[in-house]
């Protein structure tokens, strides 16, 4: 198979994947958090403690449009701004008590709207599916620490 026609489908397959996340995790949200706000919620979650140019680089936005929304979930009360002591230049955000909440609260109503959806699939379906993800999964990981 010629590599340029699978390089299509994946791309096709990760637009698919983008607009069903979307279009799925985010109708009748109760929040006004957007997509790209719940995964830097998440991704600081992760991380935990993270400089602005460590979150930049893990989330692949720019650090002006980084800053003007981590501004906004401060204000609102979802994350937390600390600076640096030693080197004022640093500026560390982390997931305050209500990012936290929220965060729990709203993968819980993710992942319920995405059960109802996958339970409407049969058990072999279901199994089929699982499958296949792992092995995206391990597709993935084994092009990804492959040399461009």
């Amino acid at each position: 198979m010629e590599s340029r026609e699978v390089s299509k489908q994946f791309i096709n397959f990760i637009m698919s994947i983008r607009n069903f996340f979307k279009a799925q995790t985010n109708s009748n949200s109760t929040s006004n958090v957007t997509h790209q706000q719940f995964s830097t919620l998440m991704t600081v979650k992760h991380l935990n403690k993270a400089a602005l140019k460590d979150l930049s680089k893990e989330i692949k936005v720019s650090k002006s449009s980084l800053c003007i929304m981590l501004n906004k979930m401060v204000d609102e009360g979802y994350v937390e701004r600390e600076t640096d002591p030693k080197d004022r230049r640093n500026t560390f955000y982390s997931l305050s008590s209500k990012g936290e909440e929220f965060l729990g609260i709203e993968v819980e109503n993710r992942l319920y709207k995405l059960d109802k959806r996958i339970d409407r699939l049969s058990e072999e379906r279901k199994e089929k599916f699982y499958e296949c993800l792992v092995e995206i999964e391990k597709v993935l990981e084994e092009i990804s620490n492959e040399e461009a």
